[in-house]
């Protein structure tokens, strides 16, 4: 398996909320809610 690490792009935003919305990878972060679109772009505009 290979794997890239590239700065995230806004291409790339969907993608980012689709895997951090994923059960797992919210129960491994310190708020495990689900994140809906509108606060996801608020964040990532940062």
């Amino acid at each position: 398996m290979s794997v890239e690490i590239k700065p995230a792009e806004k291409k790339d935003w969907e993608f980012i909320l689709q895997l951090r919305n994923q059960k797992d990878v919210r129960l491994a972060c310190h708020d495990t809610s689900i994140i809906d679109n509108k606060t996801h772009i608020e964040y990532m505009q940062k």
